[in-house]
């Protein structure tokens, strides 16, 4: 017998846009304490990357209920190395389990990382996590 393990899906920015709006249509949002939770979730996990410190973590909007804002605490980082970190935390750590769906958008001062699932209780979370050079 083979037992299937719910991990995040790589997708397209169209495409994670497309299951993130669905799941915001067909489903609840989160409540306060649980993003609380997926909050230190997310700081314990960007704290094990070492080149990387988070500057900020707030609530977000409609859109992103959860919106990160990260340095890059070392210059002339490859960017694919740190798109690999993100996503081992996110899959790995703060999405371990659950169905979801992330993205990842190169722009001129660094990469950010979109990320929506739903919960074992059928509530979705979503949220951005920006990832600058330094300065």
């Amino acid at each position: 017998m083979i037992l299937s393990v719910a991990v995040s899906t790589s997708c397209t920015m169209v495409d994670f846009d497309k299951t993130r709006d669905q799941w915001r249509r067909a489903y609840s949002p989160i409540s306060t304490r649980e993003l609380q939770v997926w909050s230190q979730d997310w700081k314990y996990g960007v704290s094990t990357i070492p080149y990387v410190r988070l500057t900020k973590l707030a609530d977000g909007g409609l859109l992103n209920m959860m919106e990160m804002r990260s340095i890059l605490n070392i210059d002339g980082l490859n960017l694919s190395m740190v798109k690999a970190d993100v996503e081992r935390v996110w899959t790995n750590e703060v999405a371990k389990g659950l169905r979801a769906v992330h993205c990842f958008r190169e722009t001129t001062s660094g990469v950010v990382f979109y990320f929506a699932a739903l919960t074992s209780t059928n509530n979705y979370i979503t949220g951005v996590l920006y990832v600058s050079r330094k300065d």
